[in-house]
């Protein structure tokens, strides 16, 4: 074909030697074509060089569908276990409703892609976001991170990182500020007069963070007593053997707070009898004696004013030089009961 005549969904759809509106709804990755079939189709699509029309596209949402009418797509790449991650875990949820409303006042809608659905591999969603006329994609972190996602494949794209450090290696990252977060935290319990802090720490987080609230924590622990300074506890975030071992920890060494992530060990440390004042490093769960609210609206909506921009620069691909836009939290005092100082005699 050429320039004057693009491929179009009939030429895919006589390639096939399917029907025009099989072909439709494959190449928008609907669930009522069987999954083999859908990936036939994108798969010819992209053998011929087809690309959709976007002009088109929006003309149609214009017209059938009145709350997303006229947006263009951005693609959020849900890397998570579960299906339904961004929708049902608590935290996550904040993070993607608060993109999700973000991207309508800019113009766009977000279409979330599974990585975890099978037959998915890293060429495979390049393809989808392609055949489905996406010029942005938000790859999200908040529990798992496949890295072999991102290559060279994501040239026609704008790319911004979500909440993982990690990302920055690659692409432009948006997420909280970790290391001033955990100085906060720090300095307010100190302000409470808790000297004796403990940290549990996933791997994952600790990696995902560069391993800035570890080290922030570390400084911490080299301006207090020896006798007041915990060893780190790393545990695994949700399950029950992580939960155990930071149960260990704390009769062991009887911190008189915890910074942590997982609210699963705080639960289990008071049906166990274990008293201490739990902060949540990262989000507000109820569980938490306090923390610092890591803003997760703020962050998201960061992340997407930053994709935008890069879609208006035409700026696309993976980056030799990245950029870190950090969003400090707040505090969240609330139960915590102020403490006197311990008197030293000398």
């Amino acid at each position: 074909m050429s320039a004057t005549n693009p491929i179009t969904q009939r030429d895919v759809a006589e390639a096939c030697g399917l029907h025009p509106s099989t072909v439709c709804l494959a190449l928008k990755n609907s669930p009522s074509i069987p999954i083999e079939t859908r990936r036939r189709i994108q798969g010819v699509a992209e053998q011929l060089g087809y690309h959709p029309n976007v002009a088109a596209r929006n003309l149609a949402l214009l017209r059938n569908d009145k709350k997303s009418a006229g947006t263009l797509p951005i693609a959020w790449i849900n890397q998570e276990a579960h299906q339904d991650h961004w929708r049902a875990d608590p935290d996550g949820r904040e993070y993607f409703d608060a993109a999700r409303r973000r991207a309508e006042e800019a113009g766009y809608h977000l279409e979330e892609i599974w990585t975890r659905e099978p037959g998915m591999n890293a060429a495979r969603i390049v393809q989808i976001v392609r055949a489905r006329g996406i010029e942005g994609v938000i790859f999200a972190a908040q529990h798992s991170f496949d890295f072999s996602l991102l290559n060279a494949g994501w040239s026609d794209v704008a790319i911004v990182g979500l909440n993982d450090h990690r990302f920055g290696e690659w692409v432009d990252v948006v997420c909280a500020d970790y290391f001033k977060n955990t100085e906060l935290a720090l300095r307010r319990l100190r302000d409470q007069g808790i000297e004796r802090v403990g940290l549990v720490l996933s791997p994952q987080f600790d990696a995902a963070t560069n391993g800035l609230v570890h080290s922030c924590y570390l400084r911490h622990q080299a301006y207090i007593r020896p006798d007041d300074r915990v060893p780190v506890c790393f545990a695994a975030d949700h399950g029950d053997l992580g939960s155990a071992v930071v149960m260990d920890w704390l009769r062991d060494h009887r911190p008189d707070a915890v910074l942590g992530r997982d609210a699963a060990p705080v639960a289990l440390a008071r049906v166990l009898g274990l008293q201490t004042d739990w902060i949540q490093l990262h989000g507000e769960r109820p569980e938490f004696d306090a923390g610092v609210d890591a803003a997760a609206g703020e962050v998201a909506d960061a992340a997407i004013d930053c994709l935008v921009e890069k879609i208006r620069r035409f700026d696309k691909g993976i980056r030799e030089f990245t950029q870190f836009h950090l969003i400090r939290g707040s505090w969240q005092g609330r139960r915590l009961a102020r403490r006197e100082p311990e008197i030293v005699v000398a």
